[in-house]
């Protein structure tokens, strides 16, 4: 019983910190960038045609935390998350909510969608959104290092 009502409660908690975030969304290397960015593709589903810079953006950082992305023979290494801690979600969802709140514009001033870069693909039950971001992870990680949500790497082990 404890067990269930504590799967309730972290799950309750990872649904509102991913209110803002798009459900089904992914993302992949694009390319090179400059030194400190990752230039990748970001992908979400809508049932509106017209692209959302915000959830764009917000897809971008949340993937470039949470799951990190693959080359797909782009010419780029795949990486890592910046955080494989799955728990640090749920840990510090006060932090999360507020971060990737869409009114706030903390998640996504770390992310910029290059203009022109939109694909519009018909799917089933609506539109995939596609565009290629610059995001800023080396900002990104020293704003959640700074925020102690994730470890910093000269933290040793």
């Amino acid at each position: 019983m404890k067990k269930n009502l504590l799967l309730l409660i972290v799950t309750l908690i990872s649904t509102i910190t991913m209110a803002q975030v798009p459900e089904d969304y992914s993302i992949s290397c694009a390319g090179n960038a400059t030194e400190g960015n990752y230039l990748i593709y970001v992908s979400y589903k809508s049932k509106s045609k017209k692209p959302d810079d915000i959830k764009l953006k917000l897809a971008a950082v949340h993937g470039i935390i949470f799951r990190g992305f693959s080359s797909e023979n782009r010419g780029c290494s795949s990486q890592p998350p910046l955080t494989k801690d799955e728990s640090v979600e749920t840990m510090h969802a006060d932090f999360f909510n507020a971060f990737f709140d869409k009114n706030e514009n903390n998640a996504t001033s770390f992310a910029n969608i290059q203009i022109g870069s939109y694909q519009i693909t018909k799917v089933k039950g609506g539109y995939r959104i596609t565009a290629i971001a610059v995001v800023s992870k080396d900002k990104l990680r020293k704003h959640l290092e700074d925020a102690k949500v994730i470890k910093a790497l000269n933290s040793g082990f």
